[in-house]
């Protein structure tokens, strides 16, 4: 099998892992919720309004990681549409690694909560790792 092919799979699995994820947060899910959100932020969830806005958000989110797994399939197909929204979508991810400069990212400066250890750990990689496979994909 190519390696080409290799890469569009499994970049599509974690984009549909994650969708998945967010998809269970959405209705009610609890587990891993408490270091999906920086700890500046935790504070801010006591109210239903706040709560239903972050339900929305993440269900947006999820919505959007399903989108990224189908547009990274149909690289497959050599669609220059997919190949167009891949690189956008490459750059976003390595813009979310680099990160804000505060809360988020391998330059962040809160670095305290389980947000910021996992943050440091898991997601900013596999941002970087989603940014650089994407781009490495289409060009």
């Amino acid at each position: 099998m190519d390696f080409k092919i290799i890469l569009i799979v499994l970049n599509s699995l974690i984009f549909f892992s994650l969708a998945l994820l967010h998809f269970y947060w959405v209705f009610g899910g609890r587990k891993g919720l408490d270091a999906a959100v920086p700890s500046a932020f935790q504070s801010k969830f006591t109210d239903s309004k706040t709560k239903k806005t972050f339900a929305f958000a993440t269900l947006l989110v999820g919505m959007g990681l399903v989108f990224c797994g189908v547009i990274t399939l149909m690289l497959a197909l050599e669609s220059h549409f997919a190949k167009t929204i891949v690189m956008i979508i490459g750059i976003v991810f390595l813009l979310r690694a680099i990160g804000d400069f505060k809360y988020v990212g391998f330059f962040k400066k809160e670095n305290l909560g389980k947000f910021a250890q996992r943050d440091t750990q898991f997601y900013s990689p596999l941002c970087l790792y989603l940014g650089t496979s994407l781009l490495y994909l289409i060009f």
